[in-house]
């Protein structure tokens, strides 16, 4: 079980991640004010960073010790743009978007549930709308039970009704964030909703 404050503190301060910076920056929307949904906000970071740019956001995350942090010093002109769900992404209200990000979070999926998920992920993007977020692939060294992995084929049948923008497997030794040395597997994707045919 994750400890969640030596979590919360090993990750305060930090940056929003490279890949979601990178995403963004390919992200295309003319609206004065375009809805994002970050799906696991965790410390926050990319939520705050989406707030900044005039998103209105929608952040969900099961643990309620993450809106503390996500809330600690957000100003309060921002915090009107923000909705906060403390949610299992199963029980989630996923409202229409034109972003969502699921930064290291759908993995933790069990597999009986992460169809479901997946499908209101969909639902929720409309055409023309972004996806950006990770997945644990089959040698990723954390899989359990309780979580679920991809093989490339897996993901290319569950995007077969996105554009693909950036479609990235990795494997290396890295560190978690509470600093324990582990072999990750993972994709980063990028993709775009096609229309309806």
């Amino acid at each position: 079980m994750t400890d969640f404050k030596a979590y919360h503190a090993a990750l305060e301060n930090r940056e929003p991640r490279a890949f979601f910076l990178e995403a963004l920056s390919y992200v295309e929307c003319e609206k004065a004010r375009p809805r994002a949904i970050d799906l696991g906000f965790g410390d926050g970071a990319e939520t705050r960073h989406l707030l900044s740019l005039d998103w209105q956001v929608t952040a969900i995350d099961k643990e309620a010790s993450s809106v503390r942090n996500l809330l600690l010093g957000l100003e309060p002109e921002l915090r009107q743009h923000l909705n906060v769900q403390v949610s299992s992404f199963e029980k989630a209200n996923l409202t229409l978007a034109d972003f969502i990000y699921a930064g290291l979070s759908l993995p933790y999926i069990r597999k009986a549930s992460f169809k479901g998920v997946w499908q209101k992920i969909d639902n929720a993007l409309t055409q023309g709308a972004y996806f950006a977020g990770h997945f644990f692939g089959t040698r990723n060294e954390t899989n359990t039970d309780s979580m679920t992995s991809h093989s490339e084929k897996d993901l290319q049948v569950l995007f077969r009704n996105f554009e693909l923008i950036l479609f990235r497997e990795l494997e290396e030794d890295a560190e978690s964030a509470l600093g324990i040395m582990r072999y990750w597997h993972y994709f980063e994707i990028l993709a775009k909703k096609k229309a309806s045919s």
